[in-house]
């Protein structure tokens, strides 16, 4: 058994308000909110994992900036899609890849129904932690690393703001990361340097 801190290699923030639908927000602070639809990418960098791995645990951390509101639950879904970090929008996945449905909304070409985890929130700053979903994050190993949505699905309209993959400040990282636990396959050779 093998533990690992997997990292993001993309993420944006994405809307779907007329407002901000447009506009591509990677680089930024990840975000949630009901009212001005905020919803963020995420896509770990799997590429540490040996193929054939068997996924036994995952929990995905993620640093809480602000918003005051204790209420509201995030919920994690895979993407059926890659998306472009400097490129996504809530209109459209990549230059010349539109959502089927603003936010990526749409259960059958845009993300999965199925939720791979769940955030709900004791505090308004801080890490915040949930499980992931095996067979969700198996999928990224096994077929294609796609990613997943962040989005309200429950509870208050306040922002959520949380620290986005660049999120390392005078030496303190805060960066959003999933540990991964696995079992390499029987096949498999582990070379420690």
């Amino acid at each position: 058994m093998s533990t690992i801190f997997v990292y993001l290699e993309a993420d944006a923030r994405i809307s779907t308000n007329s407002y901000a639908k447009n506009s591509n927000y990677g680089g930024a602070n990840l975000a949630t909110n009901s009212v001005y639809e905020w919803r963020s990418v995420i896509r770990p960098n799997v590429s540490a994992i040996p193929a054939g791995a068997t996924i036994t645990a995952v929990t995905f951390h993620l640093y809480q900036e602000g918003g005051s509101d204790t209420s509201g639950v995030e919920t994690l879904y895979r993407l059926r899609r890659t998306f472009v970090e400097n490129e996504v929008t809530g209109d459209r996945a990549s230059n010349g890849e539109g959502w089927t449905t603003d936010g990526a909304e749409s259960t059958a070409s845009d993300r999965y129904a199925t939720a791979a985890g769940t955030l709900t929130f004791a505090d308004d700053q801080g890490w915040q932690e949930c499980a992931i979903n095996l067979s969700e994050f198996q999928e990224l190993i096994d077929t294609e690393n796609t990613g997943f949505l962040i989005k309200r699905t429950s509870g208050g309209t306040s922002d959520k703001t949380f620290t986005s993959r660049e999120g390392v400040s005078v030496g303190i990282n805060k960066a959003p990361y999933f540990e991964v636990e696995y079992e390499a396959s029987s096949g498999q050779q582990i070379i420690i340097l």
